[in-house]
This record gives C-alpha cells, sequence and structure tokens, in this order.
C-alpha cells in the first residue's frame, strides 16, 4: 500500500468508521485474450452493508485527459473486477457496490467547472456500462478533515498521524 491509499484508509478508520481490506488482485483476460492482474486498491464496508470499491488516483502536478478517463472507467468497470468484489461478499446476491475515487481536484481540473465536468464526463461513461454509483473524494478535503480530527496529544500508530501530529505541534 502506497502513503495515498493509507491516508485514505486512515480516513476510512478514523472519519468514516468503515471496515476495509487493502490491495486485492485480480486476474484479467484482455480483448485479445492475454492473461494481467488488476488491483483493487480498497474495498470497504459501512455499518449498512453498502460496499465501496475505492480507487486511489493520485499524479502529482498531472491532469487527467480523456485517455485517462476511459481508462479509469474501463478499469472501475472490469467484470473480473466486480467479481472479486462479490467474492467477498458470498451469500449476498444482492450486494450493492459503490465505486469511489479518490484524486486531487487537479488532476480532474484546477477550475471548479473543469472538475464538475470530467466527474460528469466518468459517471456517464460507467454509467453506460452499468455502474451508477460513483463519487469522487479528494485529497484536499480528506486531509483537512483527518487533519482537524488529530489530536496534537495522544497515540498515533501511523507516520503519517505522527507527522500530522509533529506539524501541528510546529506551527
Amino acid at each position: 500500500m502506497d502513503v495515498n491509499e493509507e491516508i485514505v484508509t486512515i480516513y476510512l478508520k478514523r472519519i468514516k468508521k468503515w471496515f476495509y481490506i487493502t490491495d486485492i488482485p485480480y486476474k484479467v483476460t484482455g480483448k485479445k485474450g492475454g492473461k494481467n492482474y488488476g488491483n483493487i486498491d480498497i474495498l470497504a464496508s459501512d455499518l449498512e452493508n453498502m460496499v465501496y470499491d475505492i480507487e486511489v488516483k493520485y499524479r502529482s502536478a498531472y491532469y487527467a485527459g480523456e485517455s485517462d478517463l476511459k481508462g479509469l472507467a474501463d478499469q472501475l468497470s472490469r467484470k473480473e473486477r466486480t467479481k472479486k468484489i462479490k467474492g467477498f461478499m458470498p451469500g449476498n446476491k444482492k450486494i450493492k457496490i459503490s465505486r469511489i475515487i479518490v484524486t486531487t481536484k487537479e488532476y480532474l481540473g484546477k477550475s471548479e467547472e473543469n472538475r464538475k465536468g470530467k466527474e460528469r464526463e466518468i459517471k456517464k461513461i460507467l454509467e453506460n456500462k452499468g455502474i451508477k454509483k460513483v463519487s469522487f473524494w479528494y485529497f484536499n478535503d480528506l486531509i483537512r478533515e483527518l487533519e482537524k480530527n488529530i489530536d496534537i496529544k495522544g497515540r498515533y500508530n501511523t507516520q503519517f498521524e505522527q507527522t500530522v501530529r509533529l506539524l501541528k505541534k510546529l506551527r
């Protein structure tokens, strides 16, 4: 798990109070029959049995183009991915899966108008593939919320939480 995924899992644990599993590999069959592997970054569940397929996309000064959006939608809509998720919930045939894309605001567009346009574009592509529940979370907001939630005093078990505590103390 990379640091970006770790930030999201800390958010899930501290703020959302969700259960989660990370780095779930699955086999993928390409259009020409070739085999490869995909990876579910984070699979989470809330206390109402909604399952969340969380894809973390972070590129520090990178702006998503049209091919990136299509690739992301293709990745989230793979049959193999959904089958793997459902395999974690045996006996629950009517499992509800929501997709969450976590990235920076800059990745989808510096202006809110551009960002909202890209969100609509991704949602439309996924809706055409039968995926209706899609939401976007932004590191810009998650990190601020975590910073408010992490107290200067206390015991924090991750490097990220310790770093936030130290930075708050130095201010």
